[in-house]
């Protein structure tokens, strides 16, 4: 946004505006010429009403610049999209825990995970590598058999261009980390698929760049998109959330975010913290690693359904908010 003042405005509405700007978390840019005091608001601020800064003394005009991803932004539908994983909402009433597996689970983990996916609803499974798919198209199967009425769908981690070839072929959409979706003719060969994709970044990575690259797939006619917000230990940074960033993404688009829990760093009772803070902030759903005793940074099958069950009704009740 740029905002031109008028050649008699005074110092006291000049930093009035500015004021205006800052407590709307931008940074302000200003270049005084010889006729005109130029402010340029610039940074990830809260949406403005031009109009309340044109009622603002001393205002001559009101540019506003509009953002290069134009169906990604919130405007473009500031209620919110719903994506469908399955059967799974992403963007409904309640946000889904997403199990994932990182490899099989030893003790029998095999066995309770289908009961735990029945009880909860989620009725999802993501596999972040080659050993952990080799048994989900059992677990699939299994499930299946128990409910017929509840299709399970599974989720494939794709970090990359060379390692598609070892994603499961029977994968039902895709999480893509941020070197498969900044390939612009792999993110295409990708759209082609029909199948739903999460995009995945952090907080260290641009926030402009992963929603210009939804923005491409929402332009190419590729309506099940959503994101992912890597939560976690960066590489100077101990285990933490930053509700600072997850909040301008939520400002900035209507697609459904997933906070990814997966390899953040957090023991198991701080992944119970941190999910349940992020379900109050609305997110849409949540990505968790299941484990066994051994690990703990992973949750366990039963420990996972009892945290499932709470964060549908701390997302229930935020949304009543």
């Amino acid at each position: 946004m740029i905002v031109v003042m008028e050649r008699t405005a005074t110092v006291e509405q000049i930093d009035r505006v500015i004021a205006l700007l800052i407590r709307n978390g931008w940074d302000v840019h200003r270049s005084t010429g010889e006729e005109f005091v130029i402010l340029g608001a610039i940074g990830q601020g809260e949406p403005l009403d031009t109009v309340e800064v044109e009622l603002s003394g001393g205002v001559r005009q009101v540019v506003e610049i509009t953002r290069p991803y134009r169906l990604a932004d919130r405007r473009a539908c500031p209620s919110g999209t719903r994506v469908l994983l399955g059967k799974v909402e992403l963007g409904g009433a309640e946000a889904p825990v997403i199990p994932c597996l990182c490899e099989p689970l030893p003790g029998g983990g095999e066995e309770v995970l289908p009961f735990c996916l029945e009880e909860t609803g989620s009725a999802i499974l993501r596999v972040c590598s080659p050993q952990a798919a080799s048994v989900c198209d059992a677990l699939r199967e299994k499930m299946n058999r128990m409910s017929p009425a509840i299709s399970c769908f599974l989720l494939a981690d794709v970090l990359d261009g060379q390692s598609w070839p070892r994603v499961p072929g029977s994968a039902d959409g895709f999480l893509l980390h941020p070197s498969a979706w900044r390939t612009r003719r792999f993110l295409e060969q990708l759209a082609e698929t029909g199948k739903p994709l999460v995009l995945r970044s952090s907080s260290n990575l641009p926030l402009d760049e992963i929603l210009l690259a939804a923005d491409g797939l929402l332009r190419a006619g590729h309506r099940h998109v959503a994101l992912a917000i890597r939560s976690g230990k960066e590489k100077t940074a101990q285990p933490s959330l930053d509700i600072d960033f997850l909040i301008r993404w939520r400002q900035s688009t209507h697609l459904p975010i997933v906070v990814d829990l997966v390899g953040s760093g957090f023991t198991r009772q701080k992944i119970q913290w941190v999910a349940r803070s992020a379900a109050a902030l609305g997110v849409e759903g949540l990505s968790v690693e299941l484990g066994r005793e051994f690990n703990c940074r992973r949750l366990e099958p039963e420990t996972f359904r009892d945290l499932s069950l709470r964060i549908q009704q701390i997302s229930r009740a935020s949304r009543t908010l």
